[in-house]
């Protein structure tokens, strides 16, 4: 019997589902994976949002190696999560807005920043970014974001990157492209995880023990990325090796540039 194909719309439905319990259960740790930001109640919300400033601040120097003048009117943040990254981006662009997949991360978002002037948190539940105009960004940014997200979404959400950013504008986003390793171990192991890990997880749920937090990777091989997005009307213009998905990973932060 041949395997029915989820559509996008209820893979969408369940990355929503995934990503609106974690921003209810510890909104902080599904951002980041640090341990530091684990317990939902001790969680150092200042050192949480530091972060973000030196992620800004490293987009800000790489930008300075590719000779891009990063800054305007407007930016994009896809996958905003808590606005951290967002309300970093502020310090270069008069109006950045953010969007998330999850009720419960841009609920929290709003409550965080509702003072803030420039910042807007948008809930976006669709396969595609309609809520946005055509050409109306300066900068599209996401990080570690895509890399959560079903291949056949990520496709459709860096076409309407392309679509959202106005010419001359710049699209970055990390991304991982292939495993590390590929020796008969590695491959040995990554079935175990697919296949034993969601067993034992369900096992200890019935058992009422603690279930470790763990949630899906996604890459794409950076070849069909540029190529994907150089018939959208995006130009190439680097990738920087980028470790943000880990040590099995080989991953890029990718700089292209509208027509």
């Amino acid at each position: 019997m041949t395997k029915k194909c989820k559509s996008h719309n209820q893979l969408l439905h369940e990355v929503g589902a995934i990503w609106d319990k974690l921003g209810r259960e510890s909104p902080h740790w599904a951002v980041l994976t640090d341990e530091r930001f684990a317990d939902p109640d001790g969680v150092d919300e200042d050192l949480f949002f530091k972060t973000g400033q030196r992620s800004i601040s490293e987009f800000r120097s790489e930008c300075e190696s590719l000779d891009i003048n990063p800054g305007g009117r407007k930016a994009l943040d896809f996958g905003c999560g808590l606005g951290r990254l967002t309300v970093a981006l502020r310090t270069l662009y008069d109006q950045v807005d953010g969007v998330d997949v999850a009720p419960s991360m841009i609920g929290s978002a709003k409550m965080k920043h509702h003072d803030l002037k420039g910042v807007h948190f948008y809930l976006n539940q669709s396969e595609d970014l309609d809520h946005f105009e055509n050409n109306a960004y300066d900068l599209i940014y996401s990080d570690i974001t895509l890399q959560h997200i079903p291949k056949p979404l990520i496709l459709k959400y860096l076409s309407e990157f392309s679509r959202v950013c106005k010419p001359g504008g710049l699209v970055v986003f990390q991304l991982p492209s292939h495993f590390s390793k590929n020796d008969l171990y590695s491959i040995f192991q990554r079935w175990v995880d697919r296949t034993i890990g969601p067993i034992g997880a369900g096992v200890r749920q019935m058992l009422g023990r603690p279930v470790p937090k763990t949630m899906s990777m996604q890459g794409i091989k950076s070849d069909v990325v540029i190529n994907f997005l150089e018939a959208q009307d995006l130009k190439y213009v680097d990738k920087i090796p980028n470790h943000a998905a880990g040590e099995e990973w080989v991953g890029y932060r990718y700089y292209f540039r509208k027509y």
